[in-house]
């Protein structure tokens, strides 16, 4: 769930330490490509810049993809997938209960900045929570 994300959200979000950030030209005829991977975190973000090129400030290009993928450096401090519910609540602070979609909100829907964060927990074979998926600038009942 992208919902009008840009890459600044991105970065107030999960911060600057991506492993790679670039632009690919002319990839879909004159439509430019942003991508940005968090590796570590197994996230890799995708925004398209029609016709005239991606703007020169990059952080306000719209994402349009996010894919989810297991970490591949593995857990590294950082928090990502299979991260567990305490340990995330340790950095963001408790979240909301969990909504009717089983996602647990990080942050004010309608006021936080940065946007808020939805995580949603699945157990693993020890009845552990962990974060099987993240959906920023989340909006609870979509």
């Amino acid at each position: 769930v992208v919902q009008s994300a840009r890459f600044g959200d991105a970065t107030a979000t999960l911060g600057s330490a991506w492993d790679a950030d670039g632009i690919i030209s002319d990839v879909l005829g004159p439509i430019d490509v942003k991508v940005r991977i968090y590796a570590a975190l197994g996230l890799r973000l995708v925004g398209a810049c029609p016709l005239a090129g991606c703007p020169s400030d990059e952080e306000t290009v719209e994402i349009i993809s996010i894919t989810v993928s297991p970490p591949f450096l593995g857990k590294d401090g950082t928090l990502g997938l299979g991260s567990t519910h305490a340990d995330i609540d340790a950095v963001l602070g408790a979240g909301d209960p969990p909504d009717a979609n089983g996602v647990v909100v990080y942050g004010d829907t309608g006021t936080s900045s940065p946007p808020a964060l939805g995580v949603l927990y699945a157990q693993d074979a020890q009845c552990e929570e962990r974060a099987v998926a993240f959906a920023m600038n989340y909006t609870s009942g979509l």
